[in-house]
């Protein structure tokens, strides 16, 4: 047997291997770019949205620039017998714009918002005035990806109609439909459902082992064909290969899936030559080396190589020299325990759920589901597969997601904290301490009591915050923030009572720009895991939108919603999402939204007729005016709304307007030309404005008349679409 660690030639023969397995690929990425010849449709990502089906990555002279491609347009490219190249960007053929994520809770950097710059091609163009490459080379290889793509389009067409939740689609081919927001389930702890890091491949590997193993075991005798079984098993070693290389291209040849490809191709062959090595070497060289390639051929491949490398090596540490249930579970939890504090140190909270949920996703994913899509890809009808597909991935989330959603289980701690547990179980095991056999069962006991814990609140939610609320009639919130959702509006606020967090949040922005995951992150990172109250300032889609996203994700215990405005024919979807989930819809805001809380009924003509405002203290002495979309000219008035809070509000009106008091005005209906008039500036005298609007929003909000009144009547103004969140604390 050759030792690895003294086999200098054998490491040189990995790096060989890696290198040919990388450099290739990004080569043909390099290709990939705008000239005045040919674009080569390299590393797809199927946005799948009419206006932008397919997407590719481009350079040019200004940099990076994302070529959109309408559904049409793709669909027409996809008939064409004779490969064309995708159309160069020019004015002719489509348009440019600018565009960027929303920024939610995150404050804008100091250099100005992030922006994403795409052209957008017309539905005009016709893949027939498209040019055909000249070189013999490029004009094979548009054919072998316009054959990819074209499995890719029927594979995604087969399994629409059994993935609802689009997480299926974007694991094998690396799509999102409708803006899938995958990542809810990597917060909510299911790191191995989207995972990359070659755990499904390698249970892949193992079921094609298994499979071919009984199948010439039934037909075939070793004795029979004697000297043959060696070339049947070489030719069902490369078959599998195949079948590697066809989920890599399946799925958009995604940089991440090379990795394991790498690892599992290393793997066997010095297996085959009887070399050993280190526990988790491979695992390094395959990241050096690819972190040096990247230098010179992608740097997108650059990201997420912490988090792949750390779920790597604790997989590896903790399932090495175990068998059976014993690797798996090894496997599960130490995968987990060297990624929680990455994650703690960027979101400031981890699920404690991650390795009970992977103990389950890694073998109904890797084992049933992952096999079941791939047979779905090859067999066009057949329905019984896709069924068994369907309950299997649909069983998988129905079975663990009520789990994962109950509150209590996503663990706010700080980043010392959690290195002082890993510190304590480090301690454990070491020989004097305990024996190596008991240390898993400690782990699980010690795991299981802080999930019994958590869920059952026997210790409050804030036993570590030493601050206590302000004592007065009405309760002081601890921290309002004005997230940045795009063209819509909504708000967060937290307090405490009774020495518990609150929270209630203040309209839900649209569903078109409302992702699941932000609102999780947000929450949880404060330690709360429901909101106590939703109050709906009216029924516009940019302000209740977003809650038909949320509700299946995040609790909700009481929703504020006037009797007037719940015979909106806009809202009836929305209260049936709230019988759905059990949430109490009351009327006045008392006592589950202790605030200050008003309603407007106009009588004038115009959109939104009733309109509903609230005005929150702040412990910092500051109070939070938000009318919704109200004005001065159509809809429910911004004055009449103010006369009501002076009238049954007196004594928060008086607070409010004391001369040590800070008024931040919420600019009413985004800032439009109609709202936010002088005279209702002038009467509420704040010092500081907030104007949620949307970036580059087609509205042209906010209006410019409405910039000069609260310049000249306000002075300091917040805009989520240039500066981010809007926050107090």
């Amino acid at each position: 047997m050759v030792d690895f660690k003294s086999d200098f030639k054998s490491r040189i023969w990995i790096c060989v291997l890696l290198a040919l397995l990388h450099i290739p690929m990004g080569c043909l990425s390099a290709f990939a770019e705008t000239s005045d010849r040919c674009v080569i449709p390299w590393k797809v990502q199927r946005k799948v949205r009419d206006q932008c089906w397919a997407a590719i990555s481009i350079e040019d002279d200004r940099g990076s620039l994302h070529l959109c491609i309408p559904r049409k347009v793709w669909n027409r490219w996809l008939a064409q017998s004779v490969p064309r190249c995708l159309p160069e960007p020019r004015p002719d053929r489509g348009v440019w714009a600018e565009s960027r994520p929303n920024l939610f809770e995150r404050s804008a950097p100091p250099n100005g918002k992030p922006i994403f710059r795409r052209f957008q091609l017309s539905e005009e163009s016709h893949p027939q005035d498209w040019m055909i490459p000249s070189e013999k080379w490029k004009v094979i290889v548009l054919s072998v990806l316009q054959w990819i793509e074209f499995r890719r389009e029927r594979f995604s067409q087969k399994l629409s109609s059994r993935d609802p939740s689009g997480w299926l689609r974007f694991w094998l081919l690396n799509e999102s439909p409708g803006g899938t927001d995958t990542s809810r389930f990597f917060l909510l702890g299911y790191v191995h459902l989207l995972t990359t890091a070659g755990v499904h491949l390698l249970y892949l590997s193992l079921v094609v082992r298994a499979l071919l193993k009984k199948g010439l075991g039934l037909f075939v005798s070793s004795d029979h064909f004697g000297g043959w079984m060696p070339g049947i098993q070489w030719m069902f070693t490369w078959m599998q290969w195949f079948l590697f290389i066809w989920v890599w291209a399946l799925s958009g040849w995604r940089w991440g899936l090379l990795r394991p490809i790498a690892l599992l191709g290393i793997q066997q062959w010095s297996r085959s030559r009887q070399i050993q090595w280190r526990r988790g070497w491979p695992l390094v060289i395959a990241v050096s080396i690819e972190a040096f390639l990247a230098r010179f051929f992608d740097q997108d491949v650059l990201l997420g190589r912490a988090h792949y490398f750390l779920a790597g090596w604790g997989g590896v540490w903790g399932a090495h020299e175990k068998h059976g249930w014993r690797a798996h579970w090894g496997m599960a939890w130490g995968s987990w325990l060297w990624v929680a504090p990455l994650q703690l140190w960027h979101e400031g909270w981890v699920s404690v759920l991650t390795p009970i949920l992977s103990l389950v996703t890694i073998p109904i994913v890797g084992g049933v589901i992952f096999p079941l899509g791939l047979i779905r890809e090859f067999f066009i009808g057949s329905t019984g597969l896709g069924m068994a597909l369907e309950y299997a991935s649909s069983g998988l989330l129905n079975w663990t997601m009520p789990l994962a959603v109950t509150p209590g289980f996503c663990w706010n701690s700080s980043f010392y904290f959690f290195l002082g547990g890993v510190g304590l179980v480090a301690l454990l095991r070491l020989p004097f301490f305990i024996s190596r056999r008991h240390l898993y069962l400690v782990f699980t006991i010690l795991l299981v009591s802080a999930l019994v814990v958590r869920a059952t609140g026997l210790v409050p939610e804030n036993f570590y915050d030493s601050k206590e609320r302000a004592r007065s009639s009405m309760p002081q919130a601890t921290e309002l923030i004005q997230l940045d959702v795009g063209q819509g509006d909504a708000a967060l606020v937290f307090w405490k009572e009774h020495h518990r967090s609150r929270s209630a949040a203040i309209d839900f922005g649209s569903s078109f720009r409302s992702k699941p995951s932000d609102w999780i992150r947000t929450l949880s990172k404060r330690g709360i895991t429901q909101l106590d109250a939703v109050v709906l300032t009216h029924a516009d889609e940019d302000h209740l939108g977003g809650l038909s996203k949320i509700l299946p994700w995040i609790r909700v215990k009481c929703a504020v919603i006037p009797k007037a405005l719940r015979s909106d024919p806009r809202l009836y979807p929305v209260l049936s999402e709230f019988q759905k989930y059990g949430v109490q819809v009351v009327e006045r805001a008392a006592p589950c939204f202790p605030f200050p809380y008003e309603i407007e009924t106009a009588s004038r003509r115009g959109p939104n007729t009733v309109m509903a405002a609230v005005l929150v203290p702040v412990r910092s002495g500051t109070w939070y005016f938000n009318l919704g979309d109200s004005g001065f000219r159509r809809g429910a008035s911004e004055t009449g709304l103010l006369k009501k809070f002076q009238k049954n509000w007196p004594e928060a009106w008086s607070l409010a307007f004391h001369s040590s008091s800070t008024r931040i005005w919420k600019a009413t209906h985004h800032g439009s030309g109609t709202s936010n008039s002088s005279e209702t500036l002038r009467e509420v005298r704040p010092q500081l404005a907030w104007v949620s609007v949307g970036w580059q929003n087609r509205y042209h909000h906010p209006h410019p008349s409405t910039l000069d009144r609260l310049s000249k009547d306000v002075g300091r103004v917040c805009r989520t679409d240039l500066n981010g969140v809007c926050f107090i604390q």
